[in-house]
C-alpha cells in the first residue's frame, strides 16, 4: 500500500490577470519535486492555503504544458473567482508573486486515453478551458503534424480566459 499523497510547498512566481477577474497562477516546482509533479494534460492540482483563518483546499486544472514543467520548472493553473468562493476570491485579489501555496501532486482522470491521433477535438466553455488548454498545447507541442479543433463557448468576448494563449497557439500551429 502506498503512502497517501502529501502537500508540498511551492512558490508563486507570477499571478497574471486574465479575463473577467480571473488569474493565471504560475508555481515554481523545484528540481527535487519535478518527478513528483509530472502530470498528464487534463489533470489538476489541489491547492491549500490559510484564508481568513480557515484551512482551505481547492482543486484547479493545470493549464500549462509538460514541456514547461520539464524545461522551466513551472506549472500554471487558472482561477476564476466565484461568488462566495473563499479560495478563488482570495487568489484573484490577494495572491502575489513570492507567496507560497501548498500543493498536492497532480491527480485526475480527464486525460487523453489514445496516445496518438491525427486530429483531436476539444469542447469547453468558460473556465473549463483550463484542462483543455493543457491538453491542446501539449498535444500540438509533443505530436508534430497533429491538428486540434477547439469549440469554446463564452458569454462575452471580455470573459474569454487565456484568449492570448489561445491566439498564440493558433498562430504557432496554423
Amino acid at each position: 500500500m502506498s503512502a497517501s499523497p502529501r502537500f508540498h510547498e511551492l512558490r508563486v512566481s507570477r499571478v497574471d490577470e486574465e479575463a473577467a477577474g480571473s488569474v493565471a497562477v504560475t508555481l515554481e516546482v523545484p528540481d527535487t519535486l519535478r518527478e513528483t509533479f509530472s502530470f498528464q494534460p487534463g489533470q489538476f492540482l489541489t491547492l491549500r492555503a490559510t484564508v481568513q483563518g480557515q484551512d482551505v483546499r481547492r482543486s484547479y486544472s493545470i493549464c500549462s504544458t509538460r514541456g514547461r514543467l520539464r524545461n522551466r520548472g513551472e506549472l500554471q493553473v487558472g482561477i476564476r473567482p466565484v461568488e462566495g468562493g473563499v479560495f478563488s476570491n482570495w487568489a484573484a485579489q490577494q495572491l502575489k508573486a513570492g507567496d507560497t501555496l501548498k500543493a498536492m501532486p497532480p491527480d485526475g482522470r480527464f486525460v487523453i486515453q489514445r496516445a496518438r491521433a491525427l486530429h483531436r477535438v476539444g469542447f469547453a466553455s468558460g473556465s473549463g478551458i483550463t484542462p483543455i488548454l493543457s491538453i491542446m498545447a501539449s498535444t500540438l507541442e509533443e505530436q508534430p503534424g497533429t491538428k486540434f479543433t477547439l469549440v469554446y463557448g463564452n458569454r462575452r468576448m471580455d470573459s474569454v480566459m487565456f484568449n492570448e494563449a489561445l491566439q498564440d497557439l493558433k498562430d504557432r500551429y496554423p
